[in-house]
């Protein structure tokens, strides 16, 4: 192998046509303020006929048309081809014919090689000027490359899945818009990303699809914020809705600890009952079966030492009401850990007005009984979704927000084929 031919393969030149130019066609020079190599390099060939008059002859060569091409940056520089192009002129009608390379678009000085690393760092979590540095380009130049990438994610289901996922996200653009988001619940593998989650954009790309393809869905889960939760039987009349079992203790848990603040701002914040409601809330949100009944820790606060399970009780005898919600907690939550459709059924059935926050959360799962009580029916769960958002989250605080939303969308999906 020549070095010539070294060269070429080095800096992934693979047109024939390209020829290095000199006894030593690479040197080091500046290029827009930057530190760079420059390579220097022909193109060389034949015109066949006019492109404008279509005759065969009358083509004479015109000189060269001298062009820089940024190449893959080298971790010392940029990497620039000087790259002089033939020109042919014909003498019938003085059209000037400018010879092109496959290496570069036309009418374009970055290299494709370039343009494809953009877009695979389009997969990592980084910035556009992170990435336009890496690159040797701009940050503008960054986001010519946006069209690109989305032709190579896709965005559309062609066939529903069976089992879905339905949730909502905050998008980073200026007015702090809610977007809708639905997955594969089953092998979560492609998510989706619609512009608006209100009932009559959501009606209107659903049913694009068939009435018969959107029977074919059999689950669908959702949290218990989604205002959309009636509109799935009228879109997917075969599909279960299912709570998601993170969302119900969720909720549960919120409105015992609004009632367990209650309870504390009733004592002085430096008696012993405000402590044992106030410091040892954690002790509230586990199982009441898991905590330690036997031995026995000094606690500060108190100045005494104490079980676990002492301070729940002893907690639990400042308030009727809110012994209560935390049995219903309880109740709640072993129904959820063991799969106890009955006693999850029972719990919300049999529930007596509290007079407190968890008499709302009682009723929205009790206006939700079915959907509640197949969270345990079903294995599906919106946590893959809750993963997606974490990850979407992060992508909008790197970049400090989005101004086109399509471009955040691409992003997203880019990260996650990753």
């Amino acid at each position: 192998m020549s070095q010539e031919q070294s060269i070429l393969k080095l800096i992934d030149l693979k047109d024939p046509h390209i020829h290095l130019v000199g006894h030593d066609p690479v040197r080091k020079s500046t290029y827009h303020g930057r530190s760079a190599l420059l390579v220097q390099a022909k193109l060389t060939g034949l015109v066949l006929r006019c492109r404008n008059c279509g005759f065969t002859d009358g083509l004479v060569k015109d000189g060269h048309k001298i062009v820089n091409i940024i190449l893959s940056p080298t971790r010392y520089g940029l990497l620039v081809l000087q790259l002089a192009k033939q020109r042919f002129r014909c003498n019938r009608c003085g059209t000037i014919i400018t010879l092109q390379t496959n290496e570069v678009r036309p009418k374009c000085q970055i290299s494709k090689n370039v343009w494809h690393s953009i877009i695979m760092d389009f997969h990592d979590n980084i910035s556009a000027t992170l990435i336009a540095k890496q690159n040797g380009v701009s940050a503008s130049t960054v986001n010519r490359a946006y069209p690109q990438a989305e032709a190579m994610v896709s965005n559309h289901f062609v066939h529903l899945p069976q089992h879905m996922s339905f949730d909502e996200f905050t998008s980073s653009h200026q007015n702090r818009r809610m977007r809708f988001i639905f997955q594969d619940a089953e092998h979560h593998d492609r998510i989706v990303i619609l512009y608006g989650r209100r009932k009559a954009f959501l009606r209107s790309y659903f049913e694009q699809y068939s009435l018969q393809e959107r029977k074919r869905v059999r689950t669908i889960t959702v949290d218990l914020n989604a205002g959309y939760v009636h509109l799935i039987p009228e879109l997917f009349p075969n599909a279960q809705v299912i709570i998601d079992r993170f969302h119900i203790v969720q909720m549960i848990q919120r409105s015992l600890n609004e009632t367990r603040l209650a309870v504390a701002k009733k004592y002085d914040k430096s008696s012993r009952q405000y402590k044992l409601t106030k410091l040892y809330w954690r002790l509230f949100d586990k199982p009441f079966n898991q905590l330690n009944p036997k031995r026995l820790y000094y606690r500060g606060p108190l100045k005494r030492k104490m079980t676990s399970q002492r301070i729940v009780t002893d907690a639990l005898e400042l308030s009727q009401h809110f012994a209560e919600v935390y049995q219903v907690y309880q109740n709640v939550l072993t129904a959820i850990q063991t799969q106890n459709q009955l006693l999850l059924a029972e719990t919300i059935r049999n529930y007596r007005k509290q007079y407190c926050s968890m008499d709302s959360t009682i009723i929205t799962l009790k206006h939700n009984l079915k959907a509640v009580t197949n969270a345990l029916r079903y294995e599906y769960s919106n946590g893959p979704l809750e993963g997606v958002n974490r990850k979407i989250k992060a992508i909008g605080r790197t970049a400090y927000g989005y101004r086109n939303f399509d471009h955040y969308r691409t992003r997203i999906q880019m990260e996650l084929l990753a």
